[in-house]
C-alpha cells in the first residue's frame, strides 16, 4: 500500500484575494514633571476599514484523510473522500473602532526606589460588516430580516436573547479597566553579606510589575463568516460524500441536490425591509459556517514579573527573572450543534432500523427510521436538522504561561557574548483561533482539551557571540587586516509538542465543520512508557522504531471521546549553529563596504520535525521530515 500522504486535498481551489486596508487614527499625550512625580495622560481613537475581495474554492475541493481504509491515498484510489467543500463569497467590508484613555504617575519615592502606577480604560468593538452581511446562531432567534431562514440563523437587527442583535453581533462592552503597577528598586549602601550580594551603588536592581492588558478581536472573526448563507455560500459536506457526485451522501445515498450557483440577496435587507426572495432549501443544511457568539467579551491577560539584575565589574551583567501570563476570554472555536452519540448508537445496527440505513461516524445529519417507529432527521442538538456542523467563535479559551529566564552578558577583550536560558511551560485549552492545529474546544466541557500549547518549548538555550578577529595585530594595521568579525548564534531547545488526533468522528460528536478543519477526536491512551527513540533509528517504510511507543494508543471506542491529551510530550528539538564571517572595508569616514559569508545550520546537524500524531495515518508515530540542511550564502552590503 502506498505511504500515506497524511491528509491531502484534490481539486482546483481557485483562491484569489485582494485586501484594502485603511486606518484612521487620532492620538494625543500630555506629560508634566512635578517634583518627584512624572505625570502622563493621553488618549487614542482608531477606526479601521478592511475590504476583502476574494474567491475561494469556486470549483470545489475534495479532502482525503484515510477515513475509509486508514490510508488517504488508498481512499483516493477508491473514490472515497471524507470531505468536499465549495464556496462563493461576496466582498467583505469589515469595520472596527477602538478608543482608550489612560493616566499614570512615575514617582521617584527615594533616590533608589521608583513606583509607577496607572489605569487605562479602553473600548474595542467587535468587527462589523458595512452591509450587515454576517450572521449569528442562537436557538431562540427567528429572523425578521430573512423570514424564510431556519430558526436559529440570525442577522443584525433581528431579535436576540438580549435585545436586538447589534451590527457587531456581540455587544460592545465599556467596563474594560486595566490597572498597571511597577516597582524598581536598587539596593545600595548595605554592609556585610548583603553588601557583597548587592554590590556598590547602581550594581543591582530589582524590578516587579503587574498589569492587565486587553486585546482587540482579530479580523479573522469576521472573515470566517464571509460567504455564509445567504450572502454567497460555503458548502461543507454534512456526511461523507461520493467522489463522482459530491452532493450525495456515501453512507446513505441521500441526494442533497445541486447547490450551485446560488442567488445573491440585495444589500438593503433589514428589519424594516425584510427579504422573502431567498430559496432557503438550497442552503440547507447550513454547515461549516462559523458565527460569532452573541455573548463574547473582550479578551484580556494578566501579566506579572519579577526581575533581579546584577552587574559584576564593568563587563558582566547577570539577569534572572520569573514571569507569568494568564489569558482569559480568548477567542476559540467550539461546535455549536453537537452530535448525540447515544441517539446515533440507537440506530447504528441493522436490527435497529427498518430500511438498512444505519448511523455511524460522520452520519450525524443522516435520516434514520428506527424499528421503534418515527423518523430521526438528525442526531445533532440543540439546532434543528436545518443545520449541520457549525462552530461558534466564542471567548471561552484560557491560557497559562510561566517561565524562569536567565541571561548573562559579558565582554572579554575582543569577544562579546550573550547567553540566555528559558525554562517555561505554556498550557491552554485552544492554541489560537486559526493556527491550523485543530484546537477546537470540546463542547461537552471546555477544560477537556486543556494541554500543552502548540508553541510550548520547555527548554530553550541560546548564545550569541561576536569576536573581532585580531588580524590587525599581526603587523601594521591596514585595510586588509582590520575590520574582520566572526559572529554566531547557537541554539539548543526542546521541540514543539506532538499533536495527537483521530479525525474519524468515532466519538459521534460530529465536530468536523467547526471551523479549524479538524475534529476534537483524540485516541485512547493506555498506561506505559513513551520510550522516545532517536529519529535517526526509525524507519517509516518498514514500520520499525517509531519516535514514541505507538502501542500506547488505540482508536476511540465508538460513541466515546478518546482519553488522551491532545498534547502532552514534545517532539525532536533544535541543535543549531548559525555562523558568519564579515569584513568591513571602510571607504570614507561615513561609508563602509561589508563582505559577509554566512552558514545557517553550519554543522549540517539533522534537526527533525515532529512525528505524525494522526493515529489514522500509516506514519503514525514516525518522523518523516526534517528542517533545512546547511545553507551557505555570501553577500555585499554598502553602509552609508
Amino acid at each position: 500500500m502506498p505511504t500515506s500522504l497524511n491528509n491531502f486535498s484534490f481539486g482546483v481551489a481557485n483562491n484569489f484575494l485582494r485586501v484594502y486596508d485603511n486606518t484612521y487614527q487620532v492620538t494625543d499625550d500630555f506629560s508634566k514633571v512635578m517634583g518627584t512625580h512624572t505625570l502622563r495622560f493621553g488618549g487614542i481613537y482608531s477606526y479601521d476599514q478592511v475590504t476583502y475581495k476574494f474567491t475561494l474554492n469556486l470549483n470545489g475541493s475534495f479532502g482525503f484523510s484515510g477515513t475509509e481504509t486508514g490510508n488517504d491515498f488508498a481512499d483516493f484510489l477508491l473514490g472515497a473522500p471524507d470531505s468536499y467543500s465549495q464556496g462563493l463569497q461576496l466582498p467583505l467590508y469589515s469595520r472596527a473602532r477602538y478608543y482608550a484613555i489612560y493616566g499614570q504617575d512615575s514617582w521617584r519615592a527615594t533616590r533608589n526606589l521608583t513606583l509607577n502606577y496607572g489605569l487605562r480604560w479602553e473600548v474595542s468593538s467587535p468587527w462589523w460588516e458595512a452591509h450587515n452581511q454576517i450572521e449569528a446562531m442562537d436557538t431562540s432567534c427567528q429572523s425578521v430580516v430573512f423570514p424564510g431562514a431556519p430558526k436559529g440563523w440570525c442577522f443584525p437587527g433581528d431579535p436576540g436573547p438580549n435585545g436586538a442583535i447589534p451590527s457587531t453581533l456581540s455587544h460592545t462592552h465599556y467596563n474594560n479597566f486595566a490597572p498597571r503597577l511597577g516597582i524598581a528598586y536598587s539596593p545600595s549602601g548595605q554592609s556585610g553579606f548583603l553588601g557583597k550580594l548587592t554590590g556598590g551603588p547602581g550594581q543591582m536592581s530589582i524590578r516587579a510589575s503587574f498589569g492587565i492588558f486587553y486585546t482587540s478581536f482579530e479580523n479573522r472573526s469576521l472573515t470566517q463568516e464571509t460567504g455564509d448563507a445567504p450572502f454567497g455560500y460555503w458548502w461543507q459536506n454534512p456526511a461523507l460524500p461520493t467522489f463522482e457526485t459530491p452532493f450525495v451522501d456515501r453512507p446513505s445515498g441521500l441526494d442533497r441536490g445541486q447547490r450551485f450557483p446560488v442567488p445573491i440577496p440585495p444589500l438593503d435587507a433589514g428589519p424594516n425591509n425584510p427579504d422573502n426572495s431567498i430559496d432557503w432549501s438550497q442552503f440547507l443544511p447550513i454547515s461549516s459556517s462559523p458565527a460569532m457568539h452573541l455573548d463574547n467579551r473582550l479578551p484580556y491577560a494578566e501579566h506579572y514579573n519579577l526581575t533581579i539584575q546584577r552587574q559584576f565589574g564593568s563587563a558582566t551583567i547577570l539577569s534572572v527573572a520569573y514571569l507569568g501570563t494568564q489569558g482569559h476570554r480568548l477567542l476559540a472555536n467550539v461546535e455549536a450543534n453537537t452530535g448525540n452519540p447515544a441517539l446515533c448508537l440507537s440506530v447504528s445496527q441493522l436490527n435497529q432500523v427498518t430500511d438498512g440505513v444505519t448511523c455511524g461516524p460522520n452520519g450525524e445529519n443522516g435520516i434514520y427510521h428506527p424499528v421503534t417507529g418515527g423518523v430521526i432527521t438528525t442526531t445533532r442538538y440543540p439546532f434543528s436538522d436545518a443545520f449541520g456542523s457549525n462552530g461558534w467563535m466564542a471567548t471561552w479559551g484560557n491560557s497559562n504561561y510561566h517561565a524562569l529566564q536567565a541571561s548573562l552578558r559579558r565582554t572579554i577583550g575582543q569577544v562579546e557574548f550573550l547567553a540566555s536560558y528559558t525554562w517555561s511551560k505554556s498550557i491552554d485549552n485552544a492554541s489560537g483561533n486559526g493556527l491550523g492545529q485543530g484546537d477546537n474546544l470540546n463542547p461537552i466541557g471546555y477544560g477537556i482539551t486543556r494541554g500543552l500549547s502548540a508553541f510550548d518549548v520547555k527548554h530553550n538555550f541560546v548564545v550569541s557571540y561576536s569576536w573581532r578577529l585580531p588580524f590587525d595585530k599581526l603587523g601594521r594595521p591596514n585595510r586588509l587586516t582590520s575590520g574582520w568579525t566572526f559572529n554566531g548564534i547557537t541554539r539548543f531547545a526542546t521541540g514543539f509538542p506532538v499533536y495527537l488526533r483521530e479525525n474519524d468522528d468515532r466519538s459521534l460528536l460530529g465536530t468536523f465543520g467547526t471551523g479549524q478543519g479538524n475534529q476534537i477526536d483524540v485516541p485512547n491512551r493506555n498506561l506505559g512508557d513513551l520510550n522516545i527513540t532517536d529519529p535517526r533509528k526509525s524507519d517509516p517504510a518498514s514500520q520499525t522504531n517509531p519516535y514514541f511507543n505507538t502501542s500506547l494508543f488505540s482508536k476511540e471506542t465508538l460513541g466515546q471521546l478518546g482519553n488522551s491529551s491532545r498534547r502532552f510530550f514534545h517532539g525532536p528539538g533544535w541543535n543549531n549553529w548559525d555562523l558568519a564571517l564579515a569584513k568591513d572595508l571602510r571607504l570614507t569616514e561615513s561609508k563602509v563596504l561589508q563582505f559577509r559569508a554566512e552558514l545557517f545550520n553550519g554543522f549540517n546537524h539533522a534537526q527533525f520535525n515532529s512525528p505524525s500524531g494522526n493515529i489514522l495515518s500509516s506514519t503514525f508515530g514516525f518522523v518523516t521530515s526534517a528542517k533545512a540542511a546547511r545553507i551557505g550564502q555570501v553577500g555585499i552590503k554598502f553602509n552609508f
